[in-house]
C-alpha cells in the first residue's frame, strides 16, 4: 500500500458509530459481502450534516442518520448518544460490557488507576478525522490493483 493510502476494509469511526444507526437497524449481514466501509463523505463532494456514505465493491449510497447522533459524533461526544443509539451500536458490533467500545460509550463505568493516576478512557477515542473518513475511489482502485 502506498504512503498515505488507507486500508478500505479497516473500519472507520463513521462505520463504528453511525452505521448501526441507519434506518431501523441494519446488520453487517444485511450489507452483504460487497460492503467495504462507511464514510462521512466522498472525495470532491461536500460533507452533508446527517448523511453518511456506505461504500461497496462496485457502488455506494448516501444514507441518513439521526442528526443529533451525527452532531455528537462530529464533536467526539460518543458518551452523549442516546441509550437507544448506544444499544444499537453495541448490538451491531456484538460488543460486550468488557469491550473498549462499551467503555467509550459509557466512560463513567470505566475509570482505571494506572501509575497513581485516574484515567477516563472515554476521552482517548479520537474525534473523526475528515481525511480518514473520506472515501477516495481512485485510492481504493489503486489498493485493489496492488493486492
Amino acid at each position: 500500500m502506498g504512503m498515505g493510502q488507507k486500508n478500505y476494509r479497516e473500519r472507520t469511526n463513521t462505520a463504528l458509530f453511525l452505521l448501526p444507526l441507519v434506518g431501523k437497524g441494519c446488520t453487517l449481514e444485511d450489507l452483504g459481502e460487497n460492503y467495504l466501509n462507511t464514510f462521512l463523505k466522498r472525495k470532491g463532494k461536500p460533507r452533508e450534516e446527517g448523511k453518511i456514505w456506505i461504500e461497496g465493491e462496485h457502488m455506494g449510497a448516501s444514507v441518513n442518520v439521526p442528526i443529533e447522533a451525527y452532531r455528537h459524533f462530529m464533536n467526539g461526544d460518543y458518551r452523549n448518544f442516546s441509550e437507544s443509539e448506544k444499544t444499537k451500536i453495541l448490538s451491531f458490533w456484538g460488543a460486550s460490557k468488557e469491550s473498549r467500545l462499551y467503555a467509550v460509550l459509557y466512560p463513567k463505568d470505566f475509570v482505571y488507576e494506572e501509575y497513581g493516576l485516574l484515567l477516563d478512557i472515554g476521552n482517548i477515542w479520537p474525534k473523526p478525522d475528515i481525511e480518514k473518513e473520506t472515501f477516495n475511489r481512485l485510492e481504493y482502485e489503486q489498493e485493489r490493483v496492488e493486492k
